[in-house]
């Protein structure tokens, strides 16, 4: 009776019992193997769990199990694909510990195998949805970079502009009289003053153009860096543009430390921070605007005076697609991109807190160069 009782009660679980002799043949499958492989108890016994894999995954998991063999250890929670009799893989979680006789020679294994396919397969599906975030993130991102580099460049191709025009307007109205030398002089230091002048600025569109190029330049590798150097970097992609809006920065740099970090994509957050600042602004349409960049230790705080965010989505802001602005203005993508890039890939947190006059984020890091 124990032994019909203790027989139904495996038959039930929904994992896969066995039991294997030395050379890895299954003695013994619960029935419930059909649900792993599609076969029977009784056309598995007397197989190897090699003869249900390719022969790929056979040669690895073989490598694996001889292993345990050999130092006759537990098999504790060891990933391995099956492949279904209708094609399908199932990968499982195998379980197992050593049967050994009186004289501690290895007879076999008794073990379990739990399917773990679904877990695998949603882990999947969020993978592929975050590399999607961050495709839409980057394509939402390009189109404010956009709009930057035409403020950005602005001001140079205006100078530009003028100074050739300058040049013309004094040669058309005979500002220099050319048949003497005095005359002559002072046009070449003219001249060459202003083709100095717009040299400096075809050097800084070229900073920008480098900015923008490296911006987008995938990190492979951490690099030890100071903060103000990074925030600097922002700065000089977005920085025309703030003004442009008549956004004050206020800098208060306090940290002299070198952080291990990803500089693009601490970039890419500091940037998301201010556009977002930027856009509050002109949305609420507030006069008097400033961002105050603060850094200390490990610490960048970015507080700006634009009002702050409600309460109630205060909890919400880093939620993907969630976004204060409306459909035509906002992905929703990027603060929930800027916390993932802090926790994930710079083991530090990030957080917002609104105060009197509108709300501040602080990003503490995690890694110093030593």
């Amino acid at each position: 009776m124990k032994k019909l009782r203790y027989k139904e009660i495996l038959e039930n679980i929904s994992d896969w019992l066995w039991e294997v002799d030395s050379s890895g043949v299954y003695t013994y499958c619960s029935e419930n193997v059909y649900n792993f492989l599609g076969y029977h108890a009784d056309k598995v016994e007397g197989k190897t769990p090699f003869d249900f894999m390719s022969e790929e995954e056979a040669i690895r998991v073989k490598e694996v199990f001889a292993a345990y063999v050999e130092k006759k250890e537990n098999i504790v929670n060891m990933e391995n694909t099956h492949t279904h009799k209708d094609g399908h893989k199932v990968t499982v979680l195998t379980s197992a510990i050593p049967i050994l006789d009186n004289n501690g020679n290895l007879l076999g294994y008794q073990g379990i195998d739990k399917d773990i396919t679904d877990i695998r397969e949603v882990e999947r599906s969020l993978k592929e949805n975050r590399k999607l975030l961050a495709q839409q993130t980057r394509m939402a991102q390009m189109g404010e970079m956009i709009s930057m580099i035409a403020h950005q460049w602005r001001q140079p191709l205006g100078a530009i502009s003028s100074a050739s025009i300058d040049l013309q307007i004094k040669m058309e109205l005979e500002s220099f009289d050319l048949t003497k030398e005095d005359g002559r002089e002072k046009y070449r230091e003219y001249f060459f003053h202003k083709i100095k002048d717009i040299n400096e600025y075809v050097q800084n569109l070229t900073a920008t153009i480098d900015d923008f190029r490296n911006f987008y330049k995938p990190n492979k590798e951490s690099v030890c860096v100071k903060l103000d150097e990074v925030i600097s970097k922002s700065l000089n992609i977005i920085q025309a543009s703030l003004l442009n809006d008549n956004i004050q920065i206020i800098k208060n740099y306090n940290s002299n430390i070198d952080i291990e970090l990803y500089s693009n994509e601490m970039i890419q957050v500091i940037l998301n921070i201010l556009k977002n600042a930027q856009d509050n602004f002109n949305e609420k349409d507030i006069e008097k605007r400033y961002i105050k960049i603060s850094t200390k230790d490990k610490t960048i705080s970015i507080c700006d005076n634009g009002g702050g965010i409600a309460e109630e989505l205060m909890d919400k802001i880093f939620n993907p697609y969630f976004s204060t602005k409306d459909e035509k203005s906002g992905t929703g993508l990027g603060l929930y991109m800027a916390k993932t890039i802090i926790e994930k890939h710079h083991a530090g947190n990030i957080n917002a807190t609104n105060t009197d006059d509108g709300v501040c984020f602080k990003i503490e890091l995690g890694d110093i160069c030593i």
